[in-house]
């Protein structure tokens, strides 16, 4: 999708606290991109019937959709907005196209982005150090958006303890670098007496 400032997209998502963080985000730099936002609206995660949300995102002749939640709820909104023939120019969702499952829907399928986050960077694999440092990332985004660690393992498949983990390194990171700032400080405020006192009289 180009940074067209005439784009006008719609920000429909679960009502769970991941997808909520993704959309604080993403709305962010849709307004940074100069993107026009003509509907943002949650929606329950047991919600099976889209059409009201579709016929609101018809209204507001949005060009492009970004949201979604989890698979279940993903595909469903994905089928009925093809079914529906909402005529977005770009669908992007959260997790569900992401699983082989959802190619069962067919054209409905077809065209619709993983909605990328620096939580779903690929080109990483388990266990190496760019794998560890995009962990560390992800949880440190997540966390700063008050999410708890059993949603940002379920939201982001990084297992549990690799959450913890990434926590740990992160809180020791933070400690190391405030100790450092501290050192500095201490620094300039031991300059600054040497400077008074070589001053006096």
């Amino acid at each position: 999708m180009t940074t067209s400032p005439h784009a006008k997209i719609a920000f429909v998502y679960s009502d769970n606290p991941f997808s909520k963080a993704v959309v604080v985000a993403a709305r962010e730099q849709a307004k940074e991109s100069g993107f026009a936002i003509v509907l943002d609206e949650s929606y329950a995660p047991a919600t099976t019937d889209f059409s009201p949300i579709i016929n609101k995102i018809v209204t507001s002749s949005a060009d492009a959709l970004l949201g979604g939640g989890y698979f279940t709820d993903g595909a469903t909104l994905a089928r009925q907005i093809y079914d529906q023939k909402a005529n977005l120019k770009y669908l992007s969702l959260l997790v569900a196209p992401d699983s082989p499952e959802f190619a069962s829907l067919g054209p409905a399928a077809f065209g619709c982005a993983p909605e990328r986050t620096t939580a779903q960077r690929a080109g990483t694999r388990p266990g190496t150090r760019a794998e560890t440092a995009r962990r560390r990332l992800v949880v440190a985004d997540l966390m700063k958006a008050g999410l708890s660690i059993r949603n940002i393992a379920t939201g982001t498949g990084i297992p549990v303890t690799s959450v913890h983990r990434a926590m740990r390194a992160i809180a020791r990171a933070q400690a190391k670098q405030e100790v450092a700032v501290l050192g500095i400080m201490e620094g300039l405020l031991n300059k600054g007496r040497q400077r008074k006192a070589k001053a006096r009289p």
